[in-house]
């Protein structure tokens, strides 16, 4: 091993016991907080034994002042049951009236209900007499009509009364014809109100296709920066893991990673088959209406999911190897939508930095410096 890895190894060592010093600090500090909590506790706890006995003196003067209340409430309660009698007897009173008053209801309102059917049946055989002579009027009539319009008929020459019934069955089959063509015109409405919804369908169709197609090719985007990061940091760190404890929560780290990395590809996964499904409803949306799928949709990502597909198949690099339990400094942050946020290692930020962006002592030396995704 030679030189400046020692070094590096040693520096690296330093900011390891940099770090450990820092995490006594504050467990230190910690511990001192819990002291002055639990001396607030204790005060607070004989601050409610004084205020107990004082509420107890409190409740004493209370109880004999309830005392006395009760003792007038007595007094009050008899004078209220000598009221109550009287208020019974004439509530037996008003019972007896009310009794009778519901009889006398019940018996106007018999006599209502019996009026109201006489009334009924009176309507009803006068609707029934009206109908019966509005019948036999009409039958009179259309017998009067028929005997004359036969004579008028009989008193025309041969040739108009053919020319009349031409004219009848001519009329008959406009009014045919009428049907026809208002029945044709109303099914050509309806096609064309079914047609106005399936286009509305199908521009709603092609925007969601859009919309998830920039999508991917952002998530794919993101899942592809991820990607190249952790291979950077195992790259960096392929020298030094397995060490010391240090290296050891890095090299977790970074194989927490690959699970992120293989939800972001089960992800990838599941839109693909969503964009699959949506692409077979246009499909048969398209062969409903006799229209090519060109027309409506192409898909402009296609070489970019392939691509995806051979790299995701292909042989595992070292973090396919690795499993790292979750809850370290490597973390994934998730953004809203279809997209994952970028994967970035936690340090500490409370430790100073020089102008270089490197984290220094307090007497100016270099700490180790853990690698920034």
């Amino acid at each position: 091993m030679s030189e400046d890895q020692l070094d590096d190894l040693e520096r690296r060592f330093r900011e390891s016991e940099a770090l450990v010093s820092y995490l006594r600090t504050v467990i230190d500090s910690k511990d001192e907080r819990i002291a002055h909590l639990e001396q607030e506790m204790k005060l607070a706890e004989s601050s409610h034994a004084e205020a107990l006995l004082n509420i107890g003196e409190l409740h004493d003067v209370a109880i004999v002042n309830l005392k006395n209340e009760i003792k007038s409430l007595q007094d009050v309660i008899d004078r209220s049951n000598r009221d109550l009698e009287s208020l019974h007897i004439a509530s037996r009173e008003n019972s007896l009236l009310r009794a009778q008053i519901v009889r006398l209801k019940n018996d106007v309102t018999i006599e209502q209900q019996l009026h109201q059917d006489e009334l009924q049946e009176m309507k009803t055989e006068m609707g029934r007499v009206r109908a019966t002579l509005a019948n036999e009027f009409h039958t009179q009539l259309e017998n009067v009509v028929r005997e004359k319009t036969t004579e008028h008929l009989m008193a025309l020459p041969a040739k108009a009364r053919e020319a009349l019934a031409e004219r009848e069955i001519l009329r008959h089959q406009l009014e045919m014809q009428d049907k026809k063509l208002f029945e044709a015109c109303s099914e050509t409405i309806r096609l064309q109100g079914e047609l106005r919804n399936r286009d509305f369908e199908m521009t709603n169709l092609k925007e969601e296709l859009t919309q998830f197609s920039k999508a991917n090719a952002l998530y794919n985007k993101r899942v592809a920066d991820a990607n190249k990061r952790i291979r950077e940091v195992l790259d960096e760190n392929s020298d030094l893991r397995g060490q010391n404890a240090a290296f050891q929560i890095t090299g977790r780290q970074l194989k927490d990673a690959q699970e992120t990395i293989g939800d972001l590809k089960t992800k990838i996964n599941t839109l693909t088959t969503q964009n699959k499904l949506l692409l077979s409803g246009l499909t048969k949306a398209c062969q409903r209406l006799s229209a090519p799928l060109e027309l409506f949709y192409v898909d402009p990502f296609a070489d970019d999911m392939t691509d995806l597909e051979t790299s995701s198949e292909g042989p595992p690099g070292p973090i396919s190897q690795q499993v790292r339990p979750k809850g370290k400094g490597l973390s994934s942050t998730k953004s809203s939508g279809y997209g994952a946020g970028m994967i970035k290692i936690a340090r500490p930020k409370e430790l100073p930095r020089g102008s270089s962006g490197k984290l220094r002592k307090a007497d100016g030396t270099l700490r180790f410096v853990l690698p920034d995704i």
